[in-house]
């Protein structure tokens, strides 16, 4: 007969080795994505140096004040957190994708609820909960790509398994399934961008669009599925601009920034 303490102790041993098989590192890292990173980070931080100095001295009587504000609360919080996204299995987040999108979804269309959505430059973005303010958008631009990574990872496996059936089955299963993806791409895609057009938040909802139209290209999914993409990007595009009309504005100055000095 065991006693309760035992039971106990089982439960802490049970859970502790769950904690370490989520938090175990499987492999290297990929120094070569990691130099591309420490690139980058210092590249803008040499440039955040120099283009916010003057306003810095001007406004609080140093030159790093900026960038002082940006190390402590930008760059060492995002290393510690990239850290720990490191530690972090890759099938632990593959399992809880579907779950942190949805969670996000929900919250994005939480600003729209009147005592909680706050309003900002005639744009619903963000959400005030107390002394807490954030806007969801920010969050789905990395839960969205875990979740469509973590689903055409899982596509892809499904294809690799139905090209070890016998061929008269897997001629079927090719013309179905791709069809199949394609649809499910667009709908979770057009909900976002419905609930990102109604606040609206167009920058967000391009750099989404465009990133998740190349992780659908880069997977190895048939080039009419892109080709489509493209055309109902195009559509979407030309439809957001004739509603309103200011938007063809800032596309202008995007490209030709001379037409606009003042940006």
């Amino acid at each position: 007969m065991r006693s309760k303490n035992e039971g106990g102790d089982e439960t802490i041993v049970s859970s502790t080795n769950t904690l370490k098989s989520m938090v175990k590192v499987s492999g290297r890292p990929d120094y070569i994505l990691v130099g591309v990173v420490v690139i980058l980070i210092v590249l803008g931080i040499l440039i955040l140096a120099s283009v916010s100095a003057p306003l810095s001295q001007e406004r609080f009587g140093t030159t790093y004040y900026f960038l002082n504000h940006q190390l402590l609360f930008g760059l060492i919080p995002g290393l510690i957190l990239a850290f720990l996204a490191f530690r972090i299995r890759l099938d632990f987040l593959k399992k809880w994708a579907p779950i942190l999108l949805l969670i996000n979804l929900i919250l994005l269309a939480m600003v729209f609820l009147p005592k909680i959505g706050a309003v900002a430059g005639g744009a619903t973005r963000w959400l005030s909960m107390g002394p807490i303010s954030f806007q969801p958008a920010e969050f789905l631009k990395l839960t969205f790509i875990l979740y469509l990574a973590a689903w055409l990872t899982s596509r892809t496996e499904i294809e690799k398994g139905f090209s070890q059936t016998p061929k008269p089955q897997r001629r079927v299963e090719k013309r179905i399934y791709p069809l199949r993806h394609l649809i499910a791409f667009l709908l979770v895609i057009g909900l976002i961008s419905l609930l990102l057009i109604f606040q609206p938040d167009i920058s967000t909802l391009g750099v989404i669009v465009l990133v998740a139209a190349l992780m659908y290209f880069l997977a190895n999914t048939p080039l009419w599925h892109s080709i489509l993409i493209i055309l109902i990007g195009a559509g979407g595009l030309f439809s957001l601009i004739k509603l309103a009309p200011y938007r063809a504005a800032r596309l202008l100055v995007f490209f030709e920034p001379g037409t606009d000095p003042m940006g």
